[in-house]
């Protein structure tokens, strides 16, 4: 990463691990509305538009996003910007890919 660049990309990071948690965000509020399984599903896809109604496809984008977003955390560890930050962000995002991945499962 360059000088000049740090910053920028470092908000791209931060705006990607921002998306997946607001799906989490939305996923548990869902969740504490419905009651049964079978009611939760369609109503946390209605917000999507109809070719991204996938719960499989939902998950593989935030895996990549958090894979992309701890990609550029880890580099900015190894560039020591914002390090004590980054090693939360890269450890929060490390969480939750593994999360995203089990509940492929």
């Amino acid at each position: 990463m360059k000088t000049k660049y740090r910053f920028p990309i470092y908000m791209v990071a931060v705006a990607l691990l921002a998306v997946v948690i607001a799906n989490l965000i939305h996923w548990f509020r869902i969740t504490a509305q419905y009651d049964t399984f079978e009611e939760m599903v369609p109503a946390y896809l209605s917000v999507f538009p109809s070719w991204l109604q996938n719960a499989r496809i939902i998950t593989m984008i935030d895996i990549f996003l958090l894979g992309i977003s701890g990609f550029i955390f880890a580099q900015a560890i190894k560039v020591n910007y914002l390090k004590v930050l980054s090693i939360i962000f890269a450890g929060l995002t490390s969480l939750l890919i593994l999360w995203q991945v089990f509940s492929l499962m």
